[in-house]
């Protein structure tokens, strides 16, 4: 039942928050990227690149001449990526390694325009260059093997994050009787079920919450993956959503190729219903089980 796992909470960490502390400890600078490894206590090593683009925009694109210069601005992409190597246990404990991609690999706007040269650059000795996850903390450090700051691995970016990449270990297709059997385990879990009625291979899975709003899947039978996810609140307005595409690797596995989350707020500035926006692409998977 390790599918109905993923699809109800999500294994996978990968981001952390890290403050800076008093005491500066340095490590080697010529450490490699990671070093872990799939060992007998481990369930699954994952390793992949993610880019990600983050940027806002109005909910509805012809209010965008309601917005102010500031939230204009907010809509050009900031990009991001990492490369991550990244271990889960048998026991649901994770051990991550993740490498900031050099700017040069990343899209890059042109001197003098909006994002150009980095806008939110910081001093290099201040960057995080490499962040390690042992045992729910994480460890950033600079370019130079410094430790520039200690966290618990509970960040606001781990809810995207676990979202965008938890399906990552699921890469087989189950046999008839066991996609049943996680099916019946949504029913269980309190999830109604809607065919699609335009899309037979697609199934619409709804779960009412405690505070009236619902939790809605969408599910491609034939993928036996979720396609999109959406929290709704209990007026009926959308709070989040989550998309995937996927395409077929070289052994004919179907792994994500893109993801796509959006979130909604009211802004206290214009007044106008905006979106945050990010977009990630995912490439070189590498996937070992012990299972």
């Amino acid at each position: 039942m390790r599918y109905i796992i993923a699809i109800l909470g999500g294994t996978l960490l990968l981001f952390s928050s890290c403050r800076k502390e008093d005491e500066v400890n340095v490590v080697s600078a010529e450490k490699p990227y990671s070093s872990l490894t799939l060992n007998e206590d481990a369930a699954v090593r994952l390793s992949y690149d993610m880019v990600t683009a983050t940027f806002m925009l109005p909910e509805n694109p012809a209010d965008t001449s309601n917005l102010t210069l500031e939230e204009k601005v907010l809509a050009t992409p900031v990009y991001s990526g990492e490369q991550v190597n990244q271990l889960i246990y048998k026991n649901g404990t994770i051990d991550a390694d993740i490498q900031m991609m050099e700017d040069e690999a990343l899209p890059e706007y042109p001197v003098n325009t909006i994002g150009g040269e980095r806008a939110f650059s910081m001093p290099e000795e201040e960057k995080i260059h490499r962040i390690e996850v042992r045992g729910g903390t994480a460890h950033c450090y600079n370019s130079s093997g410094e430790v520039v700051g200690i966290g618990q691995s509970n960040s606001g970016n781990v809810v995207y994050l676990q979202t965008a990449v938890q399906y990552l270990a699921d890469d087989g297709l189950l046999s008839d009787q066991s996609f049943d059997l996680v099916l019946q385990g949504l029913k269980q879990a309190g999830f109604t079920i809607e065919d699609d009625e335009q899309h037979a291979h697609i199934a619409k899975w709804t779960h009412n919450r405690a505070d009236g709003g619902k939790r809605i899947l969408y599910i491609d039978k034939q993928l036996q993956k979720i396609t999109m996810r959406l929290n709704v609140s209990a007026t009926g307005a959308v709070e989040t959503i989550s998309q995937y595409a996927f395409k077929a690797s070289a052994d004919g596995k179907m792994l994500p190729a893109v993801h796509r989350f959006i979130t909604y707020f009211d802004s206290p500035f214009s007044e106008t219903r905006m979106t945050i926006r990010k977009v990630s692409s995912f490439k070189n998977f590498e996937i070992e089980k012990n299972l």
